[in-house]
């Protein structure tokens, strides 16, 4: 046994984990979200694939066994009539024999039977192939149409777990009153263009609740001229845009807004507004994006770089000081270079 004072300690509890910021803890959401929805979507596609095999191989199963059935069918028909033509053969050498005329009449008609025998017979073995080439058909086609749909079950797998990037936030203008005390009535409007109406059952509850979650937050700007709109997609906002395009008669205006810093109410040319850059978006909306206006010294230097006074070596042309900066002097002065390169020497 060990002394008391040389026997192991249990080792020291972890530390605590380190708590997020915000910022980090978004990411890790959002990486997480990726993963999740990365599962959902090789999820469903092994599902779709599995779906479109056991289909096949259904078809498959039901065609090679109706295929079998005209195999067995065209075999059998095939002996059958190999064996009526060596018949007719057989009664042919036998008439040529025959001397009395009535024995000769009834061996014509059994010839004659024979033939109209083999001629179904074989008319049979016809009709039997040509059913089992246009089973092959349909087979193709049946495989063709479940591989069709499988394509479209795969695209619009894809068009669900894709993410869509554009802005789902809408600047709203145009109501004939004052937002900033009646939110509640822009929220009411915009929940029945997507689709929910309050009163109803259950069904028409649901909708609503799912009308209304797809509202992620509403904000008042312009001393209530303007309702700022986020939604949970751009497809909800489209739905809401299209849907809630009146109001009470009124005509609302929509812009789209990019980026998560709303414009500030101060003058024009001055401000945050100095640095809000306005695009026409794709569907000939307004779009309102982030950036930054140029300054006067900025402008200044562009243009010096258009009229040529200045140029960089080295084939940098970039602006954070990479490249070395040759700037000509206006300024240049002879007789202080020389009297400069004297004292040097």
């Amino acid at each position: 046994q060990q002394h008391p004072t040389q026997q192991s300690k249990a080792p020291p509890p972890p530390p605590p984990p380190r708590p997020l910021n915000p910022e980090e803890e978004k990411r890790r959401q959002a990486r997480e979200e990726s993963r999740r929805k990365r599962r959902e979507q090789y999820e469903e596609a092994r599902r779709v694939e599995e779906e479109r095999r056991s289909k096949i191989a259904q078809v498959k199963a039901d065609c090679g066994r109706r295929r079998r059935d005209l195999s067995a069918k065209v075999d059998k028909l095939s002996k059958m009539e190999d064996m009526t033509q060596k018949q007719l053969t057989l009664h042919k050498k036998m008439l040529g024999l025959i001397k009395d005329a009535t024995d000769k009449a009834a061996k014509m008609r059994e010839i004659l039977d024979l033939q109209k025998k083999a001629n179904e017979t074989k008319k049979e073995v016809m009709s039997t192939q040509a059913e089992a080439d246009a089973l092959a058909k349909e087979e193709g086609e049946r495989i063709k149409e479940i591989n069709v749909r499988h394509q479209q079950e795969q695209r619009r797998s894809r068009q669900r777990f894709s993410l869509d990037k554009r802005s789902s936030t809408l600047v709203v203008t145009g109501f004939p009153f004052d937002c900033t005390f009646a939110e509640d009535a822009v929220r009411k409007h915009f929940v029945a263009a997507l689709g929910g109406k309050e009163d109803g059952g259950d069904d028409a509850a649901a909708a609503a609740a799912a009308a209304s979650n797809a509202i992620k937050s509403m904000e008042m700007e312009n001393g209530g001229a303007t309702v700022v709109i986020s939604f949970t997609s751009r497809a909800n906002a489209e739905k809401a845009k299209a849907g809630g395009a009146e109001y009470q008669g009124s005509t609302l205006s929509f812009k789209w807004r990019h980026g998560s810093t709303p414009p500030s109410a101060s003058p024009a040319g001055t401000g945050e507004d100095a640095n809000q850059v306005k695009v026409e978006g794709g569907d000939g909306s307004e779009d309102i994006g982030e950036g930054t206006a140029p300054s006067a010294a900025d402008e200044a230097f562009d243009d010096d770089d258009n009229n040529g006074d200045s140029y960089q070596i080295n084939g940098d042309s970039g602006g954070d000081g990479d490249g070395d900066e040759l700037m000509i002097n206006y300024d240049y002065d002879e007789e202080e270079e020389y009297e400069e390169e004297t004292r040097w020497r």
